[in-house]
């Protein structure tokens, strides 16, 4: 399978609060990275949950939307959303929309 048509794959180490997300992160995917973050939020809503994006491929906009909810939800109990991303991208994209502001970013 070709990087461009591997789907987000998923990794999650509760213990950690940390997803880890590689391929593609997309229209398709996101309902996968959705139900993680969901789940995670009703387990501890006060977070931290750290997304880590060092291994995507591709990032869209359903998967900033996803990331910007999930954002408000831990800092209206009192959390934050950490993302964690070298890809300069990515950051770039990070930044466009607001995530910067809306989480803590580390590059």
């Amino acid at each position: 399978m070709t990087p461009a048509s591997r789907p987000a794959v998923l990794s999650v180490d509760v213990r950690d609060t940390r997803v880890t997300v590689s391929g593609r992160l997309d229209t398709a995917s996101i309902r996968a990275l959705r139900l993680v973050l969901m789940a995670m939020l009703e387990d501890d809503s006060t977070g931290p949950i750290t997304v880590d994006l060092d291994d995507v491929d591709f990032v869209d906009g359903a998967a900033f939307r996803v990331l910007l909810r999930t954002s408000r939800e831990l800092r209206r109990n009192g959390g934050n959303l950490v993302i964690a991303c070298s890809d300069p991208d990515v950051v770039r994209l990070c930044t466009i929309t607001g995530l910067d502001s809306a989480s803590d970013l580390l590059g």
